[in-house]
């Protein structure tokens, strides 16, 4: 079996996450995020076409400068069950970030530009500013208590430090995310924030994998040194975390070029952070362990192992 160095190397590691962690507010700090409709306010149109047609039809007939729409998210909605004299093809919903004081009149413009595609206006929604923010909100509280309870988890079923350390993992790969959504202008909806909310599950999981094979090994190898045997530890799981990994990351990359654009910026979210929460648990949570051992315990081992003076 080959062994590699991850604790030895952890120099290295922790260079990646300290640019992780400091580069992240950063870019919030200067570019900032690319809110969606969801959190900024905002007007849908719902809209039912005879047959089905392709996404890029309908926004290249909507962003012409004649209707003056912007840019427009389009997402094909669940058909209840149709309305009396309603088309029988499928149903979207257009997206725009303009107000709607912004966008009087432009009902007619945009069934006049989608007229050649035949479809029929079903209703016209707005989403206010308020109810953005109270979601923004709504979003930091849940990260933040999921983070809490994972903490309080940890802490009960290892110990306080190992809660601490996946604590600390987790938000790097919550930063890992905000920095693509940053460097990409990924569109912040509701499906991002539902990756990184299972992005931090999974972290969870991968981290538990690992913490739970050291303290396996603690028992059977008490003589060993404690960062040799996370080692042992680290590398008998690598095998596990890659493969799960890698066959996540698989199906998540299908999805970022294959799949609808609605799910796009969901996948590549996905994508980065259960690569994140790989790098994490073998770059973060074991080395962090290691240091905090020997900072923590060294000075009470060396204490009590000298001798007391007659």
């Amino acid at each position: 079996m080959v062994y590699f160095e991850f604790i030895k190397n952890r120099m290295y590691f922790y260079m990646c996450s300290v640019v992780i962690f400091l580069g992240t507010p950063l870019l919030l700090a200067t570019i900032g995020l690319n809110w969606g409709l969801d959190f900024v306010g905002g007007t849908e149109f719902l809209v039912q076409f005879e047959q089905k047609v392709g996404d890029d039809a309908i926004r290249k007939k909507l962003e012409a400068p004649e209707v003056g729409l912007g840019d427009v998210s389009i997402q094909e909605v669940l058909d209840p069950g149709g309305s009396p004299g309603a088309l029988k093809g499928p149903r979207y919903a257009l997206r725009t970030k303009k107000s709607p004081e912004e966008i009087k009149g432009m009902d007619e413009k945009v069934i006049r530009a989608l007229s050649t595609i035949k479809c029929q206006r079903l209703s016209t929604n707005s989403i206010g500013p308020v109810v953005g923010q109270s979601l923004r909100k709504n979003t930091l509280k849940a990260i933040f208590w999921s983070c809490l309870v994972i903490l309080v988890y940890m802490s009960f079923r290892f110990e306080f430090r190992p809660g601490v350390m996946c604590t600390i993992s987790l938000l790097h790969d919550t930063f890992a995310v905000l920095m693509l959504c940053c460097l990409t202008r990924i569109e912040v909806d509701l499906t991002v924030v539902a990756a990184v909310l299972t992005v931090l599950g999974y972290s969870m999981n991968d981290s538990i994998v690992i913490l739970d094979r050291v303290r396996e090994n603690s028992r059977l190898k008490r003589k060993m040194e404690y960062g040799e045997l996370v080692k042992l530890s680290v590398n008998q799981c690598l095998s596990r975390t890659i493969y799960t990994g890698l066959t996540v990351i698989l199906t998540l990359l299908a999805l970022v070029f294959l799949g609808p654009t609605v799910l796009k910026g969901f996948a590549m979210a996905m994508t980065v952070g259960v690569f994140s929460g790989m790098f994490s648990t073998v770059s973060v949570v074991c080395p962090g362990l290691v240091d905090w051992h020997y900072f923590a315990d060294k000075p009470r081992i060396k204490t009590e192992a000298t001798p007391a003076k007659a």
